[in-house]
């Protein structure tokens, strides 16, 4: 899976496959066909769940209030979440990421 177009569907089916909706609902909650979305989960099959690269390896957290928690990723990246996070983005962050 090497197209932005198809990570993008990657995600958008793995969030449906984790919500209680079914794809229809999925799909229009979403704003995508709900036939584009069918499509998509066939084309991609198991090649979506065998392409993720990026894991969390630990979360980082100073026992000190409103310190901030680190989200370290394998890659050398970094989430940092603190009491200002937008916690609806970091969710979307996360779920680009798994």
């Amino acid at each position: 899976m090497h197209s932005t177009t198809a990570r993008r569907w990657a995600a958008l089916i793995d969030q449906a496959e984790r919500s209680d909706l079914t794809n229809r609902a999925f799909a229009e909650r979403a704003g995508v066909n709900p036939n584009t979305l069918s499509w998509w989960k066939w084309r991609l099959g198991t090649q979506r769940r065998t392409t993720a690269t990026t894991r969390f390896l630990e979360v980082v957290h100073e026992e000190v209030p409103s310190a901030p928690i680190r989200l370290q990723l394998d890659d050398g990246l970094y989430i940092e979440v603190d009491d200002t996070t937008d916690l609806e983005l970091l969710r979307r962050v996360v779920d680009a990421l798994c």
